[in-house]
């Protein structure tokens, strides 16, 4: 006998890779697994905001690109880019990276080669990266998993809203 899940699938698997992408971002910024921990039970509001800009942000590239797949694994690439940046920021200048930073993008690209060199997790997360847009791209190409102009209008919408509460 087969069980209905109180959550459907169109919404757990979104959730649960946004989860898995702020747990990343923060085992990427902190030295080990027991701070993340620890951030977790102490910072509830924060994992909740991290999570909900996550989302959003995947709702975004989901109604950008048109297809649910090739919008999650897009968005999902995005904010693991986001989060190497981060991380890489915190190890060399002890400061987070902040949407204000995109100003400077030129002198991090600079200095990005020099920072890079030691991190090796980095290469590997962005090797990680690379198979993502490799698979965004096969997605679009075989998949059917249109979104209908209703839906990608209400998922932009929600995505610019929610995101517009953040700036």
């Amino acid at each position: 006998m087969k069980t209905k899940s109180i959550v459907p699938t169109a919404i757990r698997w979104p959730l649960l890779i946004s989860f898995s992408c702020v747990l990343l971002t923060e085992i990427l910024a902190r030295p080990n697994l027991q701070d993340v921990g620890l951030w977790i039970i102490e910072q509830p509001l924060q994992l909740v905001l991290n999570l909900l800009a996550v989302v959003l942000v995947i709702c975004l590239s989901v109604a950008i690109t048109g297809r649910r797949w090739t919008g999650i694994i897009a968005g999902t690439g995005l904010m693991l880019f986001m989060a190497l940046i981060n991380a890489v920021k915190l190890t060399a200048l002890q400061t987070p990276f902040f949407a204000w930073d995109l100003m400077y993008a030129r002198q991090m690209l600079a200095l990005g080669e020099a920072l890079m060199s030691g991190f090796t997790f980095g290469w590997i997360l962005l090797a990680l990266l690379i198979f993502l847009c490799i698979g965004a791209w096969w997605l679009q190409r075989k998949r059917n998993d249109r979104v209908s102009m209703k839906m990608r209008a209400a998922l932009m919408a929600m995505a610019l809203g929610g995101l517009g509460l953040f700036f």
